[in-house]
């Protein structure tokens, strides 16, 4: 008998699967969820964790060191199954700059609200971003978006300066710049 629509043939691929976490075991995805904290002139102390499959490392301290991206380099190598973790670091402004020395300073976020325009806040945050790129650092935890017209950072006002501004039209068109 004939058929007017003809079945379609079966075909396989040897080609690999293009997401490898489809083949992983839910622990194995569960500690793709983990971001270790290292402070960033000890970044050896993260490579247990990357050989046991973690998903991010969180930088902190306040001093890079010169071979940084070497070490950066190194540790994502290191990464179980290939697959690298994201290397995170907050880099604000002002007084939360953890690579500054590495990668250039800026003003906190209140006083870039204040004295530059959102365009220039972007232009800064773009030099910021590829400086951190250069370095081997892919996710910046920054900008706060939090609404805090305090003088802080402190215990009355945990976000201060690290807020744009109290008002949300500004902090979300400067955050958004940053962004």
């Amino acid at each position: 008998p004939s058929s007017r629509h003809a079945a379609a043939p079966v075909t396989t691929s040897t080609r690999p699967c293009a997401e490898p976490w489809t083949a992983w075991s839910l622990d194995r995805r569960a500690a793709q969820l983990v971001a270790v904290p290292v402070e960033e002139t000890r970044v050896e102390d993260a490579t247990d964790a990357t050989h046991g499959g973690i998903g991010a490392v969180v930088l902190y301290g306040n001093a890079a060191p010169p071979d940084l991206s070497d070490q950066l380099a190194t540790l994502r190598t290191q990464a179980l199954g290939g697959v690298p973790p994201l290397i995170m670091v907050d880099e604000e402004g002002g007084g939360v700059q953890r690579m500054a020395n590495a990668v250039g300073s800026l003003p906190w976020p209140r006083e870039m609200a204040a004295t530059m325009s959102p365009a220039a806040v972007q232009d800064r945050a773009e030099a910021l971003g590829q400086a951190l790129a250069q370095v081997g650092v892919n996710v910046d935890l920054a900008p706060v978006l939090d609404l805090d017209g305090g003088p802080g950072p402190d215990q009355t006002h945990p976000e201060g300066l690290r807020s744009f501004s109290p008002d949300p039209t500004i902090a979300s068109t400067y955050g958004l710049a940053f962004i």
